[in-house]
């Protein structure tokens, strides 16, 4: 069967990969938007550019940014999360000998 340990560390992994996913993808979605937005101002000075392909390469610098953002925020909300289950189960582990060595005094 399937431990509690397991189930515990693969609940948390997941909320942790969908966490860093969410936020990694809005930050990255901004910081792509924001890169996409600077080059196009600087354009803007030099040749007039339609509000269509504006809107299209803000879009896509979003998009780029937002997929870049959501592939290292999820690696990293993993890394996070597998850590975290780790030191916990571990740290219970410690208690739970401490707790049987005092109630089997040597």
């Amino acid at each position: 069967g399937i431990s509690m340990q397991m189930l515990l560390k693969e609940t948390t992994v997941s909320l942790f990969t969908s966490g860093g996913m969410a936020a990694g993808g809005i930050a990255g979605g901004l910081g792509g938007m924001t890169a996409s937005l600077l080059p196009l101002v600087m354009l803007q000075l030099l040749i007039p550019i339609s509000a269509p392909v504006a809107a299209g390469v803000t879009l896509a610098g979003f998009l780029g940014g937002c997929s870049y953002g959501m592939h290292f925020g999820g690696k990293t909300g993993k890394a996070v999360g597998e850590y975290a289950t780790d030191l916990l189960w571990s740290r219970r582990d410690e208690v739970l000998l401490a707790k049987k060595k005092n109630m089997y005094p040597l």
